[in-house]
C-alpha cells in the first residue's frame, strides 16, 4: 500500500473523528449560550464549521506522522525511492489542505465568527424584550406589554412564546377594559339614562306606541319590540302596536342574519334569549329570574351595549317582583 492511501485512509478517519467532536463542541456551545429556536440551527452550522478548522490541522499532522512512520508495514517500503518522493502525491494533498485552511482562518472564519456573535447578540435581544414584557405585565402596564410584543415579533417574526405572550396580554387587556367599562356605566349622562329606564307605568297607551315607533326609528329594535308590546298587552286591538311589533321582531331576525363573526352571534343568540325570557317573565317568575341569570352574564361580556343596558336593570326589577 502507497503512502499516499495509507495517508488518504488516516486522514478519513481523523476527519470523521473531527467531525464528530467539532458536532459536540458546537453543541455544547449551544448550551452554554442559548439562542432562540429560529437561529439555533444557523448557528450550529456556524460554529460547527468553526470547530472542525480548528482540529483541522491536528488531523492532518496525525494523518501525515502515521503515514510516514511506517505503520503501514513493508508492503509499502520501497527502499529505491526517497521517502519524499514515495509521499509526493501526499505533499500535494497536504499543500492543497493548507491553502484552505489559511484562506478559511484568512478570509472566512472571522465572519462566520462574527455571524454566530450577532445571532447570539440578537438571542439574548430578543430574551430581554421577552422578560421585560413578562415584567409589566405582572405590574399591569398591558399596554406597554403589548408593544414590547409586537417589537419581538416584528423582529423575529411569530414564534410560539410570544404568541403566547400576547394572548395572555390581549386577555388581561381585554379583562381590564371590561372592568373598566362596567365602571363607566353609572356615568352615563342623564338624558341617557332617562330614555332607557323611562317608568314605564306611568305612560299612556298613546305615550308606549309613540315610544316603540321612535325606537323603530332609530333601529333600538328590542326596544321597540318591548314598548310595542307592552301596548299589545293593554289594548290587543291596537294594529299599529300590531305592526310596530312584527316590524321590529323581522327587524331583529334580519340583523341576526347579517352577523358574521362568529363570537357576534353567539353573543346576540344570548342577548336574543335573554329578551324573550324577560318578556315571558311578565307572567311566569320562574322565566323572570332566569332573564335576570342571562342579564347578568351579558353585562360581563359586554356591559356597554346599548340592550343590556335597557334590560339588565329591567330584568332584575322583574325578578325582585
Amino acid at each position: 500500500m502507497s503512502i499516499t492511501r495509507f495517508f488518504l485512509i488516516f486522514l478519513a478517519v481523523f476527519l470523521l473523528l473531527a467531525a464528530a467532536f467539532s458536532t459536540y463542541l458546537a453543541w455544547g456551545t449551544l448550551q452554554v449560550a442559548p439562542v432562540l429556536p429560529q437561529f439555533q440551527t444557523a448557528t450550529l452550522l456556524r460554529q460547527l464549521l468553526i470547530e472542525f478548522f480548528r482540529l483541522l490541522p491536528f488531523a492532518v499532522t496525525a494523518a501525515t506522522v502515521l503515514a510516514f512512520s511506517g505503520i503501514g508495514g513493508s508492503e509499502h517500503t520501497d527502499t529505491s525511492t526517497s521517502p519524499l518522493e514515495r509521499g509526493k502525491a501526499t505533499l500535494i494533498i497536504l499543500v492543497v489542505l493548507g491553502i484552505l485552511n489559511g484562506a478559511w482562518f484568512g478570509m472566512v472564519e472571522s465572519r462566520v465568527s462574527a455571524q454566530v456573535q450577532h445571532l447570539q447578540y440578537l438571542s439574548r435581544s430578543g430574551q430581554n424584550v421577552i422578560a421585560e414584557a413578562r415584567r409589566l405585565l405582572d405590574q399591569r402596564q398591558f399596554v406597554e406589554a403589548q408593544e414590547r410584543v409586537f417589537m419581538h415579533r416584528s423582529i423575529f417574526g411569530e414564534t410560539e412564546e410570544n404568541q403566547a405572550l400576547l394572548m395572555e396580554t390581549d386577555r388581561r387587556l381585554a379583562d381590564e377594559r371590561t372592568v373598566q367599562e362596567r365602571l363607566a356605566v353609572d356615568e352615563l349622562m342623564p338624558w341617557e339614562r332617562q330614555r332607557r329606564l323611562t317608568e314605564v307605568q306611568s305612560m299612556t297607551l298613546t305615550d308606549l306606541i309613540g315610544q316603540a315607533e321612535q325606537f323603530l326609528q332609530d333601529e333600538d329594535f328590542f326596544s321597540a319590540h318591548h314598548f310595542a308590546s307592552l301596548a299589545v298587552a293593554r289594548n290587543p286591538n291596537r294594529q299599529d302596536a300590531r305592526r310596530i311589533q312584527a316590524r321590529a321582531l323581522a327587524a331583529i331576525e334580519g340583523e341576526r342574519r347579517q352577523i358574521v363573526e362568529t363570537p357576534d352571534r353567539e353573543f346576540f343568540a344570548a342577548k336574543n334569549r335573554a329578551y324573550m325570557a324577560f318578556r315571558q317573565g311578565e307572567t311566569i317568575p320562574e322565566r323572570a329570574v332566569e332573564a335576570w341569570h342571562l342579564f347578568r352574564e351579558l353585562e360581563n361580556q359586554a356591559p356597554r351595549d346599548p340592550d343590556v343596558l335597557t334590560f339588565a336593570p329591567r330584568a332584575l326589577e322583574q325578578a325582585q317582583r
